[in-house]
């Protein structure tokens, strides 16, 4: 009798556990989804408020480079405005080898002249990397080139006063309690009608 009890005991808790596992799976996957997660245990997005903290500072961030990144100038060309938002290693290495100066002869060069006319954030996707949050936020970008040499242009297949639109991936890592720049990739440009 003893036995009898404790096998229903124990089958009560593997149905009760299994019913939990169960609906716990199905409430992550269905919460509205969103372009802001990050991923559980099993990978499995985990889907995240645009109100979430680490969300609307990681979106802060990448919004904000890109004003800075994709606004260009060759006039008035000023690499402390875009290097603030790097780690220190990013920012070091970028220093060491004198980004600057090799950006600041291009835009003189071919008289750059680039204004960015939009961003929208398509997604961020946040996840842990070696013990730490990292994060990967992709942005759509529509931009005007105002100016540039024809040299530019022919190089490059650009036309002046044209809009284009382009992506950039964003790699965040949390250094300092705030979102820093670790990486970022801009993709192939498509002219809009």
């Amino acid at each position: 009798m003893k036995g009898k009890i404790i096998a229903i005991i124990i089958l009560i808790i593997l149905i009760f556990s299994t019913i939990f596992i169960t609906f716990n799976k199905t409430s992550k996957n269905t919460i509205t989804k969103t372009p802001y997660y990050s991923l559980d245990i099993d990978g499995d997005p985990v889907y995240l408020d645009e109100n979430n903290a680490k969300v609307s500072n990681a979106k802060k961030v990448s919004e904000e480079f890109c004003k800075v990144r994709l606004n260009v100038d060759y006039n008035t060309f000023d690499y402390t405005k875009e290097y603030k938002y790097y780690i220190n290693d990013l920012y070091e290495n970028a220093m060491k080898n004198k980004q600057y100066e090799q950006l600041e002869k291009y835009y003189n060069l071919y008289k750059i002249v680039e204004h960015c006319d939009s961003t929208k954030v398509k997604r961020i996707k946040f996840y842990t990397k070696q013990g730490n949050e990292e994060c990967r936020a992709d942005l759509i970008y529509n931009y005007t080139l105002k100016n540039a040499t024809q040299g530019f242009l022919n190089k490059y297949k650009y036309k002046l006063n044209t809009h284009y639109q382009n992506r950039i991936s964003i790699y965040m890592k949390i250094e300092n309690d705030i979102w820093k720049i670790s990486n970022w990739e801009i993709g192939t440009k498509k002219e809009l009608n």
